[in-house]
Formats: C-alpha cells, sequence, structure tokens
C-alpha cells in the first residue's frame, strides 16, 4: 500500500502572531515552532492610547484628549470613550458642573420631581438650575436620561456664558441652509455659538438642530468653550446708584442728630426694615415667577428654555 513520508520533527514550522501597536494596527511576526521563542523589538517610545475607541487619526482625538485632561470625560467600566454614543442632559449638564462650578458648591433645594438626592449628578443639576442655567419641563421634571440636542445644548452654553460676561462675539455673516429648522427659543444662541467658533455644520454646512448630541462633539465643544471663557472679560459690577448713596447719607446724618430713644423703638424700626427686604424679596419673586411661566416652549411636553436675554 502506499504511503506519505513525513518528518516527525520538521527543520522548522512557522506560525503567525499579532500584536496590536500604540495606534491598535495589527503587527505579525513569525517564529519557528522547532524553538518557540522569539523576540519583538518594537523602534521608537509606546504610547498607549487612552481610550481605545479613539484612535488618534480621528479627527475629534485632540479635543476628547484635552477634555480628559480637565478632568471632563472619563471612560466607562471598561475604559473606553464611546464617542460615537448619545450624550444625556445630565451628562451634559454634569460635564459643564466639571468645568466651572465651584468645588466647594452646596447644592440648594432640589427643584426637579425627577432628580433625587444622592444621584451622581444631583448636585450638578441643583447647580445649573439655581445659576439659570437650565429650567426643566413644565410637568416639574428635568428627564435626566433623555438625550440633549444639539441646539439644546447651544442654549445651555450661552445661559452660562451670559451668567459671567457681558461680551458678544463678532457676527458673522453666514446662515446655516437649515436655519429654519432651528428653534425661535434656541437661534440666538445657535448663531452666537457658532460665531465663537464652538459649532459648526456638517459636510454640507448643515447645523441639524434636533439630532442629539454625541460625545465626541461635546468633547470638542466643551475644549473650546473652557478656552473662550477664559478670554472673556467678566461682567463688570453695577455700580450704586448715586442718589441712593445721598439719601441713605442724609438719613444716616438725620438719625445721628436725633436723641435716641428707647430700645422698643429702635427694634420696631428694624423689623420694619427686614418686613421692607421681605417685600422686596416677594416682589422678585414675583416678577421671576411672571418671566419664567412665559417662557417660549415647542410644544405641551417641550422644555421650557430660558429666553435668552441681554
Amino acid at each position: 500500500m502506499d504511503g506519505v513520508a513525513f518528518n516527525k520533527q520538521p527543520d522548522h514550522v512557522e506560525r503567525n502572531i499579532w500584536i496590536e501597536d500604540s495606534q491598535l494596527n495589527s503587527v505579525t511576526f513569525r517564529y519557528p515552532s522547532k524553538n518557540p521563542q522569539a523576540y519583538v523589538y518594537v523602534e521608537g517610545g509606546y504610547d498607549p492610547l487612552r481610550f481605545p475607541d479613539v484612535k488618534r487619526s480621528a479627527w475629534y482625538y485632540s479635543y476628547v484628549e484635552s477634555a480628559a485632561d480637565m478632568g471632563l470625560f472619563v471612560g466607562d467600566e471598561k475604559g473606553f470613550f464611546n464617542p460615537k454614543a448619545d450624550i444625556t442632559r445630565a451628562q451634559f449638564v454634569q460635564v459643564l458642573y466639571n468645568a466651572v462650578a465651584p468645588e466647594d458648591y452646596t447644592p440648594a433645594e432640589l427643584t426637579f420631581r425627577d432628580v433625587p438626592a444622592g444621584k451622581w449628578y444631583t448636585n450638578a443639576v441643583a447647580w445649573a438650575s439655581e445659576m439659570g442655567v437650565v429650567a426643566g419641563y413644565e410637568d416639574g421634571n428635568f428627564r435626566p436620561g433623555a438625550n440633549i440636542t444639539r441646539e439644546e445644548m447651544c442654549v445651555v452654553l450661552e445661559n452660562y456664558r451670559r451668567l459671567i460676561t457681558d461680551a458678544q462675539p463678532e457676527p458673522v455673516d453666514f446662515t446655516f441652509p437649515d436655519d429654519e429648522e432651528i428653534s425661535s427659543w434656541a437661534k440666538e444662541a445657535v448663531y452666537n455659538c457658532y460665531d465663537y467658533s464652538l459649532i459648526s455644520g456638517d459636510e454640507r454646512s448643515y447645523f441639524n438642530p434636533t439630532d442629539n448630541t454625541i460625545r465626541c462633539e461635546a468633547a470638542t465643544v466643551f475644549t473650546k468653550y473652557v478656552l473662550l471663557l477664559e478670554q472673556l472679560p467678566p461682567k463688570e459690577e453695577q455700580p450704586e446708584d448715586p442718589d441712593e448713596e445721598s439719601s441713605s447719607s442724609q438719613e444716616e446724618s438725620s438719625s445721628s442728630e436725633e436723641p435716641s430713644e428707647d430700645s422698643s423703638s429702635s427694634e420696631g424700626e428694624s423689623s420694619s426694615s427686614q418686613d421692607s427686604g421681605s417685600s422686596s424679596d416677594s416682589s422678585q419673586e414675583s416678577s421671576s415667577s411672571s418671566e419664567e411661566t412665559s417662557l417660549p416652549t415647542t410644544n405641551e411636553d417641550s422644555e421650557t428654555h430660558q429666553a435668552p436675554g441681554p
């Protein structure tokens, strides 16, 4: 019977082994099975990626790295950044909080029914609400798990910027081709963000206002936003009215010339002053409430956005 002769121990049999370089490209090398030892020499330094799913060739790579360096973003439990994933309202507000909120902030009373105490985003949402950066929905909810759209992102960023500076961008003569799709309550914020080079359109120059914001876009915008805030002049304090100062000075002078009476009279004046302050506060609250109820909404369930103001 015919047979096939073979060598039980051939000189060598090549096996392929592959590893990944610093850019997650496969690098193949071979070694003989008869002597299963090999050395791989890598020329140059090895610089591992911070996030395995954010390659150096990606357009957003440097922005994601900068945002991570600033402590604005972290990866998931597996270390991935998930650049194309939608970012929720709670996540977006948390990033803003990480960027600009004071470290010693003590949260005020919670104002949203669906933001309980003890959540990872509780302090951030409470801060944003207290500062007037977010207003929530007419039903009293914040909807932390809902995705934030691109036009909503611009409104939140503009709401905070207006709190800290009176500066305005140099207007650029440009209109998005889908300008009519931008909500009226968001249009000024969107174009201000464009004028500040925080946002741009897609390959067709469309803004896509109702598309969800994704994480790589948010990282890009926040990296630019933090640098922008550092360059803008702070809001100037309003000077006191000289007429009020003169009136106050005259009252103090008149009070010092009058003979002092019993302490009960003094207490009565103090009480009256406090009541006056309370009345003023009540008036301000009433005015604030009136403003908030008049804010524009897109439909019954739409978010109540704070109207852009000077």
